[in-house]
This record gives structure tokens, C-alpha cells and sequence, in this order.
């Protein structure tokens, strides 16, 4: 009796290049997680890094343009008369103010609150101190009431400086309090798991490395490109709830600055992507000048 000849599926080769789309998309995400919990680790839980990176944002030019601002429209709130003669040269000069380094450490001593409270749980509004920047303004005022500019009522010196103004609201504060040890382990654990996914389809099939490398550095660029549309995504609703223009002005630059760390390292993983797609290509012209150079000495 003839037998009909069967034929048979060589094992292992089914679905091959659905698990490369697979284990590399979830490899990606892996990557992009561990991209981000090194970002918390190193510029959020990292005191030094948190504070270098926020002063030096508040001591940017439109930090301090925006803070000064704050404080003369508080403090000449009812003089409009006296704000619009004095108001420009007022905020000039608390601008200054706010740049020199009496200044500066009474904000880093603010900054590290403000850090103290993003990772634990106890959540408090961060002000600065303005005690000196009062004195400074009240002198200004003086100086207007001596040029016959009316600023007081009963001949009394400008009261309404304030002796603090907030500078991130604890309703508007992010807490990582719960999430520390979680954001400590999630960067080794996912890049393991990360890398161990993209080695799977070489020991799957070594003779697709080249399709598979390409698949895999084309997945990471775009989860790279991806990731950097998550900032400014995040970025509105952070400032919605800030009602002064002035103070939003500096939270915003406050969350531009760690967002551009941020970005950064998500750059390294973009070039990771694109190195990891041109590898094969690199290498297989690196064989070829090579054997070239054997051949003509031989």
C-alpha cells in the first residue's frame, strides 16, 4: 500500500518574525522605562543634580524677570498710579536683585525644600524669602515719593511688599514618595529583561541577524521618538492650575529644565536605535576591507 508523502514544518520556524515584532516592541518599552527611572534616580532623587538644575533655572533671566514681576504687582496691587511711573524700574531692579548671591542662597535653601517634599510624602507649598527684595523696593518708593509721585496715603512708606511669594504651590507639587524604591530597581530589572528579549531571535536564528538587527534599531528609534512627545504632553495640565502668569512662567522653566535632561538621555537611546540597525552593516563592511587587506598581502 503507497503511503502519500507528507511534508512537515521545519520546528521552530513558525511565527519567527511575528515574536522579532513582538520582543522588540516589548523590549523597547523596557527600554524606555529604564531610560526613565534613571532619569528620576538621577535628576530628582539626586540632591545635588535636583538642586544645581533648579537654581539654575530660577536664576535664569526669565525666571527672575517673572519673579520680580510677581512681587511689584503684589506689592503696588492698589497703586496703579505708582506702577505705571515706577513699575519698569521697580522689577529692573528686583530682577537684579534676585541675581545676586545673597540671593542665591536663600533660593538654594528653598530648592531643597521643594526637593525634600517631591520625594516624601509630606507635601507643603515652597515660598521664597523676600525680606531683602522688601527693603529694596520700599527704598524705591521713597525715592518716587520724593520726585512728588503720591504713593502712600498719610505720607506712610509702601507696606504691601510681600515678605515671601510662592513658589510651587503643594497642590502643584509631584510626589515620588512610594515610587523611590521602585524607580531604584526598575532600571537594572528592565534593561535585563530588555536586553534578554532582543537577544532571543540571534539564538532563535543566527543567519537573520541582519533583517533582525535592522527590525529591532528601527523599533527602538521610533519608541525614542516617541518618548520625547511625553514631556510637552504632560506639560499643560501641569501649568493649568497656575492662575498667576508670572508664576507660571517659572514653573515652566522649572519643568523645561528637567525635561531637557530628560530629553537627552532619551537622544542616547535614539542613536542606541540607529546603531543597532547599522551594526550588521558596519560590520559586514569592516569584514570586507578587511579580507581585502588579507588577500593582497597574501
Amino acid at each position: 500500500m503507497a503511503t502519500k508523502a507528507t511534508t512537515s514544518k521545519k520546528p521552530g520556524r513558525f511565527g519567527f518574525w511575528p515574536q522579532v515584532a513582538l520582543t522588540s516592541v516589548v523590549a523597547a518599552l523596557f527600554l524606555v522605562v529604564a531610560n526613565s527611572a534613571i532619569w528620576v534616580n538621577q535628576s530628582i532623587f539626586n540632591t545635588e543634580n535636583f538642586t544645581t538644575t533648579a537654581v539654575t533655572s530660577l536664576t535664569s533671566e526669565s525666571s527672575r524677570q517673572a519673579l520680580a514681576s510677581e512681587v511689584v504687582d503684589k506689592a503696588l496691587a492698589d497703586k496703579p498710579l505708582v506702577k505705571n511711573v515706577a513699575g519698569d524700574t521697580a522689577t529692573k531692579l528686583v530682577s537684579g536683585l534676585l541675581g545676586t548671591n545673597q540671593f542665591n542662597r536663600v533660593l538654594t535653601a528653598s530648592v531643597g525644600k521643594l526637593q525634600v517634599y517631591v520625594t516624601s510624602k509630606e507635601q507643603k507649598s515652597v515660598t521664597l524669602d523676600l525680606t531683602g527684595v522688601k527693603s529694596t523696593v520700599e527704598r524705591l518708593v521713597g525715592v518716587a515719593n520724593a520726585a512728588g509721585v503720591s504713593v502712600a496715603e498719610n505720607g506712610e512708606r509702601l507696606s504691601q511688599v510681600p515678605d515671601q511669594v510662592v513658589l510651587v504651590d503643594a497642590n502643584n507639587i509631584p510626589s515620588f514618595y512610594g515610587y523611590g524604591l521602585a524607580f531604584m530597581w526598575l532600571a537594572p530589572i528592565c534593561l535585563i529583561l530588555a536586553l534578554a528579549l532582543l537577544a532571543y531571535p540571534y539564538v532563535r536564528d543566527r543567519s537573520k541577524y541582519y533583517q533582525v538587527a535592522l527590525a529591532q534599531g528601527s523599533v527602538i528609534l521610533v519608541a525614542g521618538l516617541l518618548a520625547l512627545l511625553v514631556g510637552p504632553l504632560f506639560k499643560p495640565p501641569v501649568l493649568a492650575s497656575i492662575t498667576s502668569p508670572n508664576v507660571r512662567t517659572v514653573v515652566g522653566n522649572l519643568y523645561d529644565a528637567f525635561l531637557a535632561q530628560f530629553n537627552q538621555q532619551v537622544y542616547w537611546l535614539i542613536v542606541i536605535g540607529v546603531l543597532w540597525a547599522l551594526l550588521p552593516v558596519l560590520v559586514w563592511f569592516g569584514l570586507g576591507f578587511y579580507r581585502k587587506r588579507v588577500a593582497k598581502k597574501k
